[in-house]
């Protein structure tokens, strides 16, 4: 498959990399050979869908994505094979800011759904920007995604875009349309007859009921010209059933869809893990994870991971499966987090657990490697290295000018063991780092201090210059303003009725040089101002004093 996609959506208002989607094949790409005629009418068959991804958390997201379209009426592609599809998905991490989406004329109503289930998300229609005749949406997931819950919730945000594209059919035609029982409504019992009007020009009817759209778990059948089909062991617990009823024009399959609340009343329930007994030790690197079934479940998603609602180890979606056998575990006595959830009645619910991974070993923080901790860093650019440590699970990095202090760099290093960080300062003040290491569910940390490149110029603490020193102040509200000094790492504002006091303001000014006082007297006493300015790791200070307005 030609994979040179070009990512400049130039001709588009947003702002995204490179020029076009070149979605083609290489020529030379074995065919899919046409289904012959006489075995059209065999069954239904589903809008074929090309998932593309451009990155490798984007393959990572694809089966979740593929696995919700199919529940759609989708038939997903191989990627290999996305030549042949009748409606195609690119999707993107980029780590931007924002989420973005950007359709073809055709999929235009997909990227507004889209943009309506995500949150500052932003889509916009171009032609210009995709050379397939198929309709395509492109979606940049940002950083959006960054955590598993917010990875299901993107997931279903492009599910509801995709399936505004499963075509029902051409919106003239005159489909089947079921009657009875009336659409929306509360069936009867476990055996229901459901009735269809026969349209017109229809071939053959074909019925499908399940537990999510387009899902066929209870009951699939060819109904030929029938207008009527009884369908037995239908569920009664009060959930809502799925009904898609297929109608064969022209040789194409179109549908309408239906939901119905089946018959009794349960109270839903998530299911619960029984097998290992929850915050037990496991017994080796591959353990099988067995639950109940809870009540009015259709179907269960499992994570397993190294933190709360993790999943670097483990994470598929389990269907109706009761269990799920998971290799690969730890087996140095971390803790284990699995999520295991339920969908029920249209959402999805979760019940976390906690586990002992299997053997022991001795949790050791990590430590920093390079730049040798208490050398000079080399630049405005440095790479920083550290070692894994033992039972690690994640890493968090912080740089700052002071100690615990992230002003410069913050940012979850997830499993990597270095991290290039720019925009390091360059006049030898001293350079805080902090190393944490999520160890067992808790975090810690190790610090270091480096010296940034360059020449530390003079300590100079910042000085107050409007109003000026010694001046009658203009009323009850005023902006101080102060100069930034050299190497202030920040500020520290107080205003009182005597040396030093701050019973009128008191309040850290970070690296701002001005800020707004209310609530000065005005009856002329005289009005008291220390800046502190907070340099090479102590507070120092200057004075100076008002006239406070008068009557």
């Amino acid at each position: 498959m030609d994979r040179r996609i070009l990512l400049c959506l130039s001709a588009c208002s947003l702002v995204l990399p490179c020029a076009a989607l070149h979605l083609q094949e290489n020529a030379g790409h074995p065919q899919r050979h046409p289904v012959p005629a006489s075995q059209q009418a065999a069954a239904p068959r589903a809008v074929r869908l090309g998932i593309l991804t451009l990155d490798p958390q984007a393959a990572r997201m694809r089966p979740l994505v593929a696995d919700l379209a199919a529940a759609e009426g989708f038939e997903v592609l191989p990627e290999e094979s996305s030549t042949h599809a009748e409606v195609k998905l690119v999707l993107r991490f980029s780590g931007s800011d924002k989420a973005v989406a950007v359709a073809s004329r055709s999929a235009r109503e997909a990227a507004r759904e889209w943009q309506r289930r995500t949150p500052g998300g932003l889509a916009e229609v171009c032609d210009a920007c995709f050379d397939s005749s198929a309709p395509v949406l492109y979606v940049d997931l940002g950083r959006a995604a960054s955590g598993p819950p917010q990875l299901m919730d993107a997931a279903l945000s492009v599910r509801d875009a995709l399936a505004t594209l499963a075509s029902a059919g051409p919106r003239t035609a005159q489909k089947g349309a079921m009657v009875s029982p009336a659409p929306g409504s509360t069936l009867p019992g476990s055996a229901v007859t459901f009735q269809w009007t026969p349209g017109e020009g229809v071939q053959q009817f074909w019925l499908m009921i399940g537990l999510w759209p387009g899902g066929d778990t209870l009951y699939s059948a060819d109904q030929g010209l029938l207008t009527s089909a009884p369908v037995s062991g239908l569920p009664v617990d009060g959930r809502t059933i799925h009904v898609r009823l297929w109608s064969l024009i022209n040789n194409q399959w179109v549908y309408n869809d239906y939901q119905y609340k089946a018959a009794g009343s349960v109270a839903p329930v998530k299911a619960q893990i029984i097998e290992p007994a929850p915050g037990s030790t496991l017994a080796g690197s591959t353990t099988t994870f067995r639950w109940n079934a809870g009540a009015a479940v259709d179907r269960y998603f499992l994570f397993v991971g190294l933190w709360q609602g993790g999943n670097t180890i483990f994470s598929q979606d389990m269907g109706a499966s009761l269990e799920a056998v998971v290799t690969n575990l730890p087996v140095d006595g971390s803790t284990i987090h699995v999520r295991l959830w339920s969908y029920i009645d249209g959402g999805w619910q979760f019940n976390d657990y906690t586990f002992r991974a299997a053997g022991s070993v001795t949790p050791v923080k990590a430590a920093l490697t390079a730049p040798s901790p208490g050398s000079v860093l080399p630049g405005a650019t440095a790479t920083f290295q550290w070692s894994a440590g033992q039972s690690v699970t994640r890493y968090f990095l912080f740089i700052g000018r002071w100690q615990g202090g992230n002003t410069i760099f913050s940012q979850d290093m997830g499993t990597s063991l270095s991290a290039t960080v720019s925009n390091l300062p360059t006049d030898g003040s001293t350079l805080y780092v902090r190393l944490w290491s999520l160890i067992q569910g808790s975090w810690q940390f190790n610090d270091y201090v480096f010296t940034a490149s360059g020449t530390q110029p003079a300590a100079q603490k910042g000085q107050l210059t409007s109003p000026a020193p010694g001046s009658t102040l203009s009323g009850p509200s005023v902006t101080f303003t102060w100069t930034p000094g050299s190497r202030v790492e920040r500020f520290w504002l107080f205003v009182g009725t005597s040396l030093g006091n701050n019973n009128i303001y008191g309040a850290d000014q970070g690296t701002n040089t001005s800020v707004t006082v209310s609530s000065l007297p005005v009856n002329g006493q005289v009005i008291y101002v220390r800046l502190w300015s907070y340099i090479d790791g102590a507070w120092q200070f200057s004075d100076a004093s008002y006239r406070a307005a008068g009557p």
